[in-house]
């Protein structure tokens, strides 16, 4: 027999029931019939001593019922056959820029990464960029200058202007290119959403 702890309480219809060390409740046995459950013998009330999940009785309705819910026994895990849920709607599928854009990232990234390590005669601080000013204009620029510099490659070499390299870092110029309109959209931006004050045209 189980030694009954001194704790007591009512069900949501009013009964009284007492708690064992045995960790459930005790009143007519109910036949449990959560997913997985192993255990052939029937159970108390609210709670299945076996996997402890809630029993679908008519005396339990604050309760999900036991076909609801999912033991919680790790042996079980593999049986679950109930489908993951993660909601995705409306939000941003991130995946496409790394997913389709990898090579171009890293090309931004390598010019970025010259700036703060190799740039003469002293690197850039990185982040310094922001403090440019007025930064629209001066990015715009920078990236019309390797617009110019591609289109002279092609001139003087006979090469294709998307693959011409940049004179000081030996990088794409479109690396380039890109690297200042990411800087200038990325401060637009930043802008449209109140995080700094509206920069000069």
């Amino acid at each position: 027999m189980h030694r009954l702890l001194s704790l007591s309480n009512q069900t949501p219809s009013g009964e009284s029931f007492r708690i064992n060390t045995t960790n459930h409740i005790t009143m007519n046995p109910i036949k449990c019939k959560a997913v997985g459950c192993r255990s052939n013998a029937d159970h108390s009330a609210y709670f299945c001593t076996s996997c402890m999940v809630a029993l679908g009785t008519e005396r339990a309705r604050s309760f999900p019922t036991a076909k609801e819910q999912l033991p919680l026994d790790a042996e079980n895990v593999s049986q679950v056959t109930v489908p993951g849920r993660k909601d995705d709607t409306g939000k941003l599928d991130i995946t496409l820029l790394f997913d389709d854009l990898p090579h171009a990232l890293e090309a931004v990234t390598e010019v970025l990464q010259w700036a703060i390590t190799k740039k003469e005669p002293i690197p850039y601080v990185r982040g310094s960029w922001k403090g440019v000013q007025p930064l629209q204009m001066r990015y715009r620029a920078a990236q019309l200058r390797h617009m110019l510099n591609a289109a002279k490659h092609t001139i003087a070499q006979g090469e294709a202007s998307h693959l011409s390299r940049d004179h000081e870092t030996n990088l794409l110029e479109l690396a380039h290119i890109a690297t200042d309109a990411m800087f200038q959209l990325e401060m637009a931006c930043r802008e449209l959403n109140g995080y700094v004050p509206p920069c000069t045209p």
